[in-house]
């Protein structure tokens, strides 16, 4: 919210601020000059119950600036004794101290300025490990699933992977991945038609649906300088392209008996459509010969003789 415990206090406490004498039937924020003030302006048009909010929103702002400075020093002071999960309390203490130490000297060094910076870098240092833990969650379900043996850890996969091009120090792959950027869309669709067992002119229908969707994604980003917020209809034609990248994905992998499923196809065709677009074309000259093959019994739920003994 942007206030301190210090800003929290000075508004309780003081009792002649002109707009407590006023009508509090109406409460207009943005007459506020700051965001202290919107809270308790906001508390405060409950009439006489305002008092009683503004004492128990102190107390929340305390307890919520206590119980978090308490796990940053346990995870720190774990981090700082080699892992230990029961640090000395003492230590717990010194490190407690020293955060609040810096971040008072902080505070008061930059006044509000510094508050808001302070708030700014932790969510830009917390946004990438968002991006990492959803990452972690998918590991650990197919990590579940391989103990229980509901997945075959050992199945057939794409022989080209997402990041080869950047692994694998192959010219052929890294120039094959930079042609992607552009035929990726087309041999997605040549392998999906192949492996749909659909007439041969199909393909060209959903790589131009396809090259239609990226080509509005790049042509009003381009407007977006001219007109404003084109950007935001620019990603949303690149959604519909990744979709349709995902869904093209989707046919392959299920005609080939491939693990996964449409979610990851559409983020991976979000992220790294070139790479898609890599494995599709490597996989299409199989497709065919194995479209009719029926997928593993593991993907259709179903455990084998030989993972039940």
């Amino acid at each position: 919210m942007g206030m301190t415990v210090s800003q929290a206090f000075s508004w309780i406490s003081t009792n002649d601020h002109p707009w407590r004498a006023g009508d509090k039937s109406l409460v207009r924020l943005s007459c506020a000059d700051s965001e202290v003030e919107m809270w308790f302006f906001l508390m405060e048009s409950h009439g006489d119950l305002g008092q009683f909010l503004d004492v128990v929103s102190m107390i929340t702002i305390i307890l919520y600036f206590v119980t978090s400075s308490d796990s940053g020093s346990y995870i720190i002071d774990t981090l700082a004794s080699n892992g230990d999960q029961d640090p000395p309390r003492l230590q717990r203490l010194f490190w407690a101290l020293t955060e609040g130490g810096a971040a008072t000297a902080l505070i008061v060094a930059g006044g509000s300025d510094a508050l808001g910076a302070l708030q700014t870098v932790s969510i830009v240092c917390g946004l990438p490990y968002t991006v990492i833990l959803c990452f972690v969650c998918l590991a650990l379900w197919r990590a579940c699933q391989v103990a229980f043996k509901d997945l075959n850890a050992h199945a057939e996969d794409f022989s080209i992977g997402y990041f080869d091009f950047a692994t694998e120090f192959k010219l052929s792959i890294i120039g094959e991945w930079c042609l992607a950027w552009v035929l990726g869309p087309y041999w997605a669709a040549e392998a999906a038609v192949k492996s749909w067992k659909m007439k041969s002119f199909m393909k060209f229908l959903f790589a131009g649906l396809a090259y239609l969707f990226l080509f509005l994604f790049v042509l009003f980003h381009f407007l977006h300088l001219a007109l404003d917020e084109f950007w935001a209809l620019g990603w949303t034609f690149f959604f519909a392209f990744a979709g349709i990248m995902g869904a093209l994905r989707t046919g392959v992998r299920g005609g080939k008996g491939y693990q996964g499923n449409p979610v990851e196809d559409f983020f991976a065709a979000l992220f790294l459509y070139p790479s898609v677009g890599q494995q599709l074309r490597h996989a299409q000259d199989e497709v065919s010969a194995l479209s009719g093959t029926p997928p593993p019994p593991y993907l259709n739920g179903q455990k084998t003789q030989k993972d039940l003994v």
